[in-house]
């Protein structure tokens, strides 16, 4: 068996996904606040909400205006309580923990951290 890359469209992915980057980077930048909603999410042990169809973020700049290609981080509190799986949390145990919501820019470990917001998440049984 062999493996053929062509190194045309792997250049190609490569130069998209590094100005896909710099372009969040950038977006990042202007972010002065990150509006969340709901400000809790309630979750059941073992169930996975995906996170995008379930929260609204809004980036805004210090004079009010929505920030347009805004790429969030996102950390959970107690990974014990609630977790990722895939592109939805999971209701690991009952108990209270937080997501902090952040705009960043750079790579670790020289990332910076410009603006941050929290969702309580609630897992119950």
């Amino acid at each position: 068996m062999s493996i053929r890359s062509d190194s045309t469209i792997d250049s190609s992915l490569a130069r998209s996904l590094r100005e896909s980057r710099e372009r969040a980077y950038r977006a990042s930048m202007q972010v002065d606040t990150i509006i969340v909603h709901p400000d809790t999410l309630t979750l059941r042990v073992g169930h996975v909400v995906e996170l995008f169809s379930t929260v609204v973020l809004d980036a805004r700049t210090a004079t009010g205006q929505h920030v347009d290609h805004f790429a969030p981080l996102f950390e959970v509190g107690d990974q014990s309580i609630a977790g990722f799986s895939g592109p939805g949390l999971e209701g690991r145990k009952e108990g209270l923990t937080w997501l902090v919501v952040s705009a960043f820019a750079g790579d670790e470990p020289n990332r910076r951290i410009l603006a941050k917001s929290m969702i309580w998440i609630l897992v119950k049984p």
